[in-house]
């Protein structure tokens, strides 16, 4: 039957090709908590992603995920599940959940969470998210899932120095804040990026940068640092930094690392004038940016394995 499979073929070669599902990485988060005993960390932390994993998948999660063991819970594209292993001295609980996007067919996000308790050491968070999509450009704004602001609420977060991270900015008061601010931005060990906005000396409020902060601080909690400098403080980075790597009259600087690594300059993006972002929509695109830095960034510094856990390798 030569005309029907001409037909079938003809029908075979109008099927339009299967678009491939690409994986792309957002960020990367690790953090310690350690302001109340052990257990009550794990317990607060394992409830608090359970229930945030709850409110975004189809049916009641199985009894063992509230006992914080290990699970399996299909849903539909909205399915999840949990690992834990212990023993001496150990207990790594790692979670990985799917959300699909609430306004972009076929887009599925990926959140994988570690809360775990490692010999010698204090609890520590990690959380890795990423997006799965056809679409051949992806157009996002980065902005870390709500259970991390939930966690920095309770049991609370640090990194490294910075020993209680906040989902809001900080503003710079005194001389003392802005020499702790430096020695931040020279310090070696530094793992959290700094996000600075400075503050126009005509503006009518001093604590008010062009940028919304608070948005900002927000999006990258316990990605970066917001920190906002009112103009009659920002002599001080011009005078230690000079006026190139400085942050002033309403502009705005990201630094990913230490500022100096050998006699190498390291912001990682240039300033963004008090012209540039007074327009609305200037503005909203300096902010994506500044929320790139930080995303890029942390997926730069955190190894997988090391400062990220990754659960397909302690799924295995």
């Amino acid at each position: 039957m030569p005309c029907a499979e001409r037909r079938i073929n003809n029908s075979t070669e109008l099927r339009p090709p299967r678009l491939q599902v690409r994986e792309h990485e957002i960020l990367r988060i690790s953090g310690i908590s350690g302001r109340t005993p052990i257990g009550q960390i794990l317990l607060i932390a394992r409830t608090t992603v359970l229930k945030w994993v709850q409110a975004r998948t189809v049916g009641r999660l199985p009894e063992p995920a509230w006992s914080h063991e290990s699970f399996d819970h299909l849903a539909g594209g909205r399915d999840c599940s949990a690992v834990r292993l212990h023993g001496e001295g150990e207990d790594i609980w790692v979670l990985r959940a799917e959300d699909p996007d609430k306004t972009v067919a076929g887009r599925i996000w990926t959140s994988e969470i570690a809360i775990v308790k490692e010999p010698n050491q204090d609890p520590r968070f990690t959380l890795r998210l990423a997006v799965g999509s056809t679409e051949p450009t992806l157009t996002i704004e980065p902005h870390v899932p709500g259970v991390v602001l939930q966690l920095i609420q309770s049991p609370g977060l640090s990194s490294g120095k910075f020993q209680h991270l906040s989902d809001k900015p900080v503003v710079i008061r005194s001389e003392q804040a802005v020499q702790l601010l430096i020695n931040a931005l020279l310090d070696p060990a530094r793992k959290l990026p700094v996000i600075a906005l400075s503050v126009s000396s005509t503006s009518s409020d001093p604590d008010k940068p062009s940028l919304d902060a608070v948005m900002l601080a927000k999006a990258c909690a316990g990605l970066a640092l917001v920190v906002v400098i009112p103009a009659q403080y920002s002599w001080a980075f011009t005078e230690r930094f000079g006026k190139k790597l400085s942050v002033y009259e309403g502009a705005a600087r990201g630094s990913t690392f230490p500022i100096y690594r050998g006699r190498k300059p390291l912001w990682r993006t240039s300033t963004h004038t008090l012209a540039v972002v007074l327009a609305t929509t200037q503005a909203m695109a300096v902010l994506t940016h500044l929320r790139w830095i930080a995303a890029n960034g942390s997926v730069r510094r955190l190894q997988l394995g090391t400062d990220v856990f990754f659960f397909r390798t302690v799924q295995s």
